[in-house]
């Protein structure tokens, strides 16, 4: 079950004008589709014009960009490199907590007042500290499909006006240009991750073809998806592998073992491995693995990296067959210097309570929802959280809108967090529906 909590609201404000699209990933010079899949931008009537979703209107590339249009940016943007590089650790943590902040800003900052240039440049700073840091060096950074190092688009660009200047529509969208998914080949690897590990991308590969190091089981494709190395492999000796956790546990029939199935991964001087390869696998009908809260996709066999502790992790869902026995096999290493370790997990009937007369969950699941509406229309929450503790990935807050019938994402929290209180009427957080099952 996707870690999350569902918030009740009798009555919320329902978006208005959205229009959501969807298709090929956008090519330089083109608007990047997040723009419109996150609802930030859409067509208004017949007419195609951007405009910002929250204020309602029409926005040219000339008119003056108030603060609340560039915060609404800002969060979909985080919201987008989350989803879309979640394999890499998402947008991290500082642009996590600039988004919170600008959720939880509680009235602090006049949204309608217009936004400078020096303004602009310090709410992007971080977003490109952090494209650059994964290696991305793609529009704005760059024009065009050949992708070169740079910094701040600010620097390498244009000049985009004195700081004290307010700020364009048009620049705002140049800013925000940045297309993490864009493969100029359509193969799902992007130009930039290409470029990256290639060094052009006339060296790009056949996306379908195994890495060298994976002995047929992981290709160019699933290397980025898996956010794994595809050039070389960690190791130049045999890993050492040892159990950090999971092992003999009991779930219910179809459902996640309680805690995650962990090892550490060390090299022959005993210090931890870290971005290392780690491979979990069961025998085909004997369940298969989450790659995370965020990410549901399952697979009988999933390949995973160590943290910089040497810690490697797989969230393991036990098949439906009640009161049975069934064996992971964890693997790193190459094929001829592999190191292996077996886990044995259990499944009960799918009531819930092991063992020992403990109750258990998924690690993803918080548990004991509490929600009191308070006269003035805002609520309190309050839930059990039965996250494995080394799980750091924020949980979202949801809300019925009645008027769509729909669930929309309101916000979200720290890992651990177990209340929040919630002002009345709460603004959709822009951003991919995400299923609460």
């Amino acid at each position: 079950m996707m870690r999350s909590v569902l918030v009740s609201v009798l009555a919320a404000a329902a978006l208005q004008g959205t229009v959501f699209q969807a298709g090929a990933q956008s090519a330089p010079g083109k608007d990047p589709e997040w723009w419109t899949n996150s609802g930030i931008l859409g067509i208004k009537g017949s007419v195609p014009a951007r405009y910002g979703v929250l204020s309602g209107k029409l926005l040219k590339e000339s008119t003056a960009v108030r603060v609340g249009e560039a915060d609404l940016f800002a969060m979909a943007a985080v919201e987008e490199l989350d989803t879309e590089l979640a394999q890499f650790g998402g947008s991290g943590a500082e642009l996590e907590r600039l988004a919170q902040a600008l959720r939880d800003d509680n009235g602090g900052t006049d949204e309608s007042a217009r936004i400078t240039m020096g303004e602009l440049k310090v709410l992007m700073r971080p977003f490109y500290d952090r494209l650059l840091h994964l290696g991305y060096y793609g529009p704005p950074l760059s024009t065009g499909t050949a992708m070169t190092s740079g910094t701040y688009p600010w620097v390498r660009s244009a000049p985009l006006g004195d700081d004290a200047g307010t700020v364009t529509f048009g620049q705002l969208k140049h800013m925000f240009s940045f297309d993490v998914k864009y493969s100029s080949a359509g193969d799902g690897t992007p130009d930039w991750w290409v470029v990256k590990y290639f060094g052009s991308l006339r060296a790009r590969l056949n996306a379908k073809a195994a890495v060298p190091w994976s002995g047929g089981r992981v290709t160019y494709l699933e290397a980025y998806e898996k956010g794994l190395n595809p050039i070389r492999y960690i190791y130049a000796q045999r890993p050492a592998l040892a159990m950090s956790g999971g092992d003999n546990q009991t779930g219910p029939k179809g459902g996640l073992v309680p805690f995650p199935v962990q090892v550490t991964v060390t090299g022959a001087d005993g210090n931890p491995l870290p971005d290392a390869p780690v491979t979990f696998s069961v025998p085909a009908g004997d369940g298969e693995f989450q790659r995370s809260s965020v990410d549901k996709t399952m697979s009988p066999s999933e390949t995973v990296v160590t943290d910089s502790a040497g810690l490697a992790k797989g969230f393991y869902q036990l098949p439906d067959k009640a009161n049975a026995k069934f064996t992971i096999t964890v693997t790193a290493g190459s094929d001829r210097e592999a190191a292996v370790l077996h886990f044995t997990e259990y499944s009960d009937e799918g009531k819930g309570i092991g063992p020992n007369g403990e109750p258990y969950c998924s690690p993803f699941d918080p548990s004991d929802l509490i929600g009191t509406i308070n006269a003035d229309g805002s609520e309190d929450m309050t839930w059990q959280n039965n996250t494995d503790p080394s799980d750091k990935t924020p949980i979202p807050l949801w809300y019925w809108d009645t008027k769509t019938k729909t669930w929309f994402q309101v916000t979200s929290v720290p890992a651990g967090t177990t209340s929040y209180h919630m002002r009345p009427n709460p603004t959709p957080m822009p951003g991919r529906m995400v299923d609460k099952q």
